[in-house]
């Protein structure tokens, strides 16, 4: 990995807990989870049929992901790369 690269993995790592508590109080439809997580929409799907993200129907067709789960997802991975 190249300096630069260390540097900013260091600097986002130094805002998620920022970011973990705003995530905590709000719900996200898989594309807006797949942009947060920079993941596809199908790996979204995936970890919620995992059990690692919880999925909460608003209607019809409407699932959406927590943001509490999204963001004890991210805790659960931060120090895996």
């Amino acid at each position: 990995m190249a300096k630069a690269e260390q540097q900013e993995v260091r600097r986002r790592r130094r805002k998620l807990p920022a970011m973990v508590a705003e995530l905590k109080q709000l719900l996200y439809t898989y594309g807006q989870a797949a942009q947060i997580l920079s993941i596809s929409q199908q790996s979204v799907l995936r970890l919620e049929r995992a059990g690692e993200l919880e999925r909460v129907d608003v209607g019809a067709n409407q699932p959406r992901v927590t943001a509490a789960s999204i963001a004890a997802y991210v805790e659960r991975h931060q120090g895996a790369d």
